[in-house]
């Protein structure tokens, strides 16, 4: 019995792991369609980008264009 619970768990978990991916890919690509087409919030927000060592570049970036490229940016995050 014991077994067939843990064969039934590790087939529930990788059909899970399996719909995730899917489930990802799919919100991922249109993700990147909405980036492109800057119709996501905040897309044409200029913000501060910086090298890997943390110094400014010249001109900063549109929020679209470091999302898309994974570009080094400054945040700030207030938790109240």
């Amino acid at each position: 019995l014991t077994l067939t619970i843990m064969i039934g768990d590790l087939f529930m978990f990788g059909l899970t792991a399996i719909l995730s991916m899917v489930l990802s890919s799919r919100n991922e690509s249109s993700l990147r369609k909405a980036l492109k087409e800057r119709t996501t919030r905040d897309a044409d927000e200029l913000v501060c980008t910086t090298n890997e060592h943390n110094e400014p570049t010249d001109t900063g970036h549109v929020r679209a264009e470091m999302r898309l490229e994974n570009l080094w940016h400054r945040a700030t995050y207030v938790i109240v």
